[in-house]
């Protein structure tokens, strides 16, 4: 479902179709813009399971507390380094690259691994407590 790329208007979307489609019990979000924001998820609990994509902090207390069944994440810091070697190499060569599609494949952190992810952030981000 369309909406602005905004928690609250996903939030507010989720809530829209939610009530007016009661036999859904999932959710796929392909972006994870209404866990972006706190108690986001309250109207489809214990009414449908909900999948999305962003392992990013703000969306690890969803996965926590059951909220959400899984998360799915880019490599977030090997994208960037992919970007730059892929410009160093090829394109400011004037060459076109051997693949013209990367295979990313997607970090998968169920709730059994959400602490251990968490703890990968806060090394990643320097904020880990001691």
């Amino acid at each position: 479902y369309y909406h602005e790329e905004t928690p609250q208007d996903a939030v507010m979307k989720i809530e829209e179709v939610q009530a007016g489609n009661p036999q859904i019990t999932a959710w796929v979000f392909v972006g994870g813009w209404p866990l972006y924001t706190q108690n986001a998820l309250e109207s489809l609990r214990g009414k449908a399971k909900v999948v999305s994509l962003d392992t990013l902090p703000p969306t690890l207390p969803y996965l926590k507390n059951g909220d959400v069944e899984v998360l799915l994440g880019q490599k977030y810091f090997a994208w960037g380094t992919e970007s730059v070697r892929l410009l160093m190499e090829n394109i400011l060569e004037g060459k076109t690259p051997a693949k013209p599609m990367v295979n990313a494949p997607l970090d998968r952190v169920p709730q059994a691994n959400a602490d251990a992810y968490g703890k990968t952030w806060e090394l990643w981000l320097g904020t880990e407590k001691k």
